[in-house]
């Protein structure tokens, strides 16, 4: 298995970076076995201005690579390789991820 370091991560292009970085918005501890579909990455990353088929391209991309698995078409899930990377990458700040708990209803 490849070793993965923090300057191959670096030369990544960013729409790889931002896919892969993605996984944590949907599950913060990316287990094999997860899958995202696409259309939910288009979703996630609309803010990166990213084309529904610029995403497929750089997923199938991925597959190839050994990144990613893709099932039915539209699911991706990273592999073994895919979480070692995604481990590499910076995780993203708590303090933006916090959810404060519903407060009780008054009754």
């Amino acid at each position: 298995m490849a070793v993965i370091t923090e300057d191959y991560v670096e030369q990544l292009p960013q729409i790889y970076k931002d896919i892969l970085k993605s996984f944590f918005m949907f599950n913060p501890q990316k287990r094999i076995g997860e899958r995202v579909a696409v259309q939910s990455l288009y979703s996630a990353l609309r803010d990166k201005k990213y084309m529904l088929a610029q995403l497929k391209t750089a997923c199938e991309n991925m597959r190839e690579a050994g990144v990613v698995q893709i099932s039915d078409g539209i699911f991706i899930e990273p592999t073994e390789t895919g979480k070692q990377l995604i481990d590499v990458l910076e995780r993203p700040d708590p303090a933006t991820t916090f959810v404060p708990d519903f407060p009780p209803l008054k009754v």
